[in-house]
This record gives structure tokens, sequence and C-alpha cells, in this order.
């Protein structure tokens, strides 16, 4: 008799939605970068990442004293790390991505004796 947690599918499901996030927004930064640097106008502003940050957006909301459509992304990536914790960590930051690959690359694997 096999006894299965009831969250264990949505569990692996989210793991995979998570790993194409991952991939999708790393692709993406990658482009911004590389678009800022090709001769020529870019097609997003260099800046696009920081408009997802909560920081900022909280920063901007108390300095203008009032909520613009430029902090609407920084505030809801702050009510989904207020339901899932480390949200934008494991979601959408390219360094996230970045350290979650190389830690599966260079894991120490126990010693065969």
């Amino acid at each position: 008799m096999t006894i299965t947690l009831p969250f264990s599918h949505f569990k692996e499901s989210m793991s995979i939605y998570r790993r194409l996030s991952q991939i999708f927004f790393l692709l993406f930064f990658v482009w911004v970068v590389v678009n800022t640097r090709y001769p020529g106008p870019p097609l997003l502003p260099a800046d696009t990442y920081l408009l997802a940050s909560p920081l900022l957006s909280l920063s901007t909301i108390m300095a203008a004293r009032e909520i613009t459509w430029i902090t609407i992304p920084g505030l809801a990536i702050l009510m989904l790390t207020i339901v899932w914790g480390r949200f934008f960590c494991g979601w959408i930051c390219p360094l996230g991505t970045t350290l979650d690959a190389t830690d599966k690359l260079f894991r120490r694997r126990p010693d065969v004796v």
C-alpha cells in the first residue's frame, strides 16, 4: 500500500513551472543586456529588472507619496513574496537561476569507499 501526500503532485508540477520561469527570465535578462549594448535604440530600457524590485517600489511610493503605475510590478512581486516566500529569488532573479545551476553542476558527491 502506497501513501501519497495530497500536495506531492502539486509540488512536482510547481517545480517544473519554476524551472521554466527561471529559464525564461534568465534569457530575458540576457536579451535586455545585449539589447542595450547593441548599436541602435534599445527596445526596452536597461532598468527593466529594477521595475520588479519591491524595495525600489516602496521607496518610490514613500518619496512620491502616491502609488504610480511604475510601482505596480514591484508591489505585485511583494505580494507574491508574502504568500510564497522568496518568490523573486526563486522564480525571477537571474542570479538565483545561475546559483541553482552551478549548485547542481558543482555539487560535491560523497566518496565511495
